[in-house]
Formats: structure tokens, C-alpha cells, sequence
């Protein structure tokens, strides 16, 4: 009796401890994904702001080059945390991190 429920209390603490790591998985790579996203949408910022105020058009080329660069960077990388989640979604059947 007493070895079933030490072996019940193991099984729980397992489990525990996997879902406590995925959330933390899941809770790191959200943080990280919105870092990046922040970091170049000021990218876009600097890039229009070369744009409208300077007159050479050599930098008002390389202006409006960062911010597409930027613009397709954020595009890949929802697309990375959409792959992301899906990857979650199979992994984690129970909790439904993702609704």
C-alpha cells in the first residue's frame, strides 16, 4: 500500500514537473518572439524616419530597404511562432496552453 502510493506521488510530481517546464518553454519563447518583434518595429521607425527626412536619395533607398527588410522579418517570425504553437498543440494534448 505504501509502495503504490509513493508510486502514485511520483507519477504526479513527474507530470507536474513536465508541465511546469513546457509552460516555462512556452512563456520564454512568447517573451523572446515579442523582443524581437519590438526590436524591429523600431527598425521600421528608424527606416521611414531616414525616408522622410533626409534629402539624398542614396539613404532615402536604404530607409525604405530597412524597413521592408524589417516588415518581412516580423512576417517570419509570426510565422515561426505559428509553427510554434503548433508543434505545442500536438506535444500537449491535456492542458491546452493554446486556445
Amino acid at each position: 500500500m505504501q509502495e503504490q502510493i509513493t508510486q502514485d506521488i511520483k507519477v504526479i510530481k513527474d507530470n507536474l514537473l513536465t508541465d511546469l517546464a513546457l509552460e516555462r518553454t512556452i512563456l520564454a519563447k512568447q517573451r523572446t518572439t515579442l523582443a524581437e518583434i519590438s526590436v524591429f518595429l523600431s527598425t521600421i521607425g528608424v527606416g521611414l524616419l531616414m525616408f522622410k527626412f533626409f534629402d539624398f536619395i542614396a539613404i532615402k533607398l536604404i530607409g525604405i530597404t530597412i524597413s521592408l527588410v524589417a516588415v518581412y522579418i516580423i512576417t517570419k517570425l509570426f510565422h515561426s511562432y505559428k509553427k510554434f504553437q503548433k508543434r505545442i498543440k500536438k506535444i500537449d494534448k491535456r492542458n491546452n496552453y493554446f486556445h
